[in-house]
C-alpha cells in the first residue's frame, strides 16, 4: 500500500469513521484533502465525518462542495445533503433534495422516510 496515495488516505479515514474514530477519521481527511483537494471520496467522507460530529453546517457546506466538483453525483450524495439541511431546519432545502432523489431513485426508502419525517413534522 501506497501511504502517501489519496484513495489509501481516504479508505483509511473510511475504516475509522466505521470504527466509530472520528477524531482519528478526521485527520486522516484533512491528509487526503490536503494531498488531493478535488477528491469527491474525500470531500464525501469528511462530510459523513461531520455529520457524525454533529456538525450540520460544515456537513451541509462539504456536500454543497460536492456538487460544485460534479453537479450530477449519485442520488445517495442528495440523502446527505438533505439530512444535513433538516438537522439545520431548512426544511424546505431537504424537501427538495429528497424528492430529486426519487426522481433519481423511486424506490430509495431513505428519501422515502425523509419525506414521511418532514410531513409528519409539518403536521404538528
Amino acid at each position: 500500500l501506497d501511504v502517501l496515495n489519496g484513495a489509501t488516505m481516504v479508505g483509511d479515514a473510511v475504516l475509522q469513521l466505521a470504527e466509530g474514530n472520528l477524531d482519528n477519521a478526521a485527520t486522516a481527511l484533512d491528509a487526503a484533502a490536503d494531498y488531493n483537494k478535488g477528491s469527491v471520496a474525500a470531500i464525501l467522507a469528511k462530510a459523513c465525518a461531520k455529520f457524525q460530529k454533529k456538525q450540520y453546517g460544515e456537513a451541509l457546506r462539504l456536500y454543497r462542495d460536492v456538487f460544485a466538483l460534479n453537479p450530477t453525483p449519485p442520488a445517495e450524495v442528495r440523502l446527505g445533503l438533505a439530512f444535513s439541511a433538516a438537522k439545520l431546519g431548512q426544511h424546505e432545502l431537504a424537501e427538495k433534495a429528497l424528492k430529486r432523489t426519487l426522481s433519481l431513485d423511486e424506490d430509495n426508502v431513505e428519501a422515502l422516510t425523509g419525506l414521511a419525517v418532514i410531513a409528519l413534522n409539518e403536521n404538528r
